[in-house]
């Protein structure tokens, strides 16, 4: 008789304990990701290194384009700081993960002095890759509502949009000429010209 092996489960804690091997670890809903993919049974031994591979160089310009667009904008408005990851995000209690991009607040003035201070965003943006797509429509997309960030962006580098969620959405914003937003605290908002954004 064929025994099939219980699935492992995963805790916040386990999660963080695992080596520094240059992936990206993140816990959402109890299920364990790997550089933005499932992983079945949550066996790190049964994965398949070609599942989870490392981010296309369009997908690390379009993130840094994006980054720096952010960070001269809350550095002028003093609302925030922009940061990347790697960095293990718990906004819930038992998740863990690591939006592309996300904004902060500040903490006396600067970068918070720890990932573990870090318990709510002003925005939370994931640059679509063809292996992380579902997860970041679906899965992240749910977590980040529940977590009431206030804006969730999935920047779609084949369709040239950025999908825009709030919490309570049942359908994205679809952005493909610009992009205005405005964070708690700032004066004036930000508005990014999507066209040029998407031909650089």
């Amino acid at each position: 008789m064929h025994m099939v092996a219980p699935a492992k489960l995963w805790t916040a804690e386990s999660v963080r304990a695992l080596p520094d091997d240059g992936r990206r670890y993140e816990l959402i809903d109890a299920i364990l990701h790997v550089n933005g993919v499932a992983v079945p049974g949550g066996d790190l031994a049964a994965l398949d290194p070609a599942t989870t591979p490392s981010p296309a160089a369009r997908h690390q310009h379009r993130t840094f384009s994006l980054a720096r667009i952010l960070a001269d904008y809350v550095d002028a408005q003093r609302c925030g700081v922009v940061m990347l990851s790697p960095a293990d995000l718990s906004l819930t209690a038992g998740a863990i993960v690591q939006p592309d991009i996300f904004v902060t607040r500040l903490f006396d003035g600067g970068p918070p002095p720890d990932w573990r201070v870090v318990a709510s965003l002003l925005l939370a943006v994931e640059v679509l890759s063809a292996s992380t797509a579902r997860t970041d429509r679906i899965r992240k997309r749910a977590y980040y509502q529940r977590a009431a960030v206030p804006e969730y962006w999935i920047v779609d580098n084949d369709s040239h949009i950025i999908e825009r969620w709030r919490p309570g959405d049942e359908r994205p914003e679809l952005l493909d000429e610009r992009i205005e937003w405005r964070p708690e605290g700032a004066s004036d908002p930000l508005l990014i010209d999507l066209e040029r954004y998407f031909a650089t």
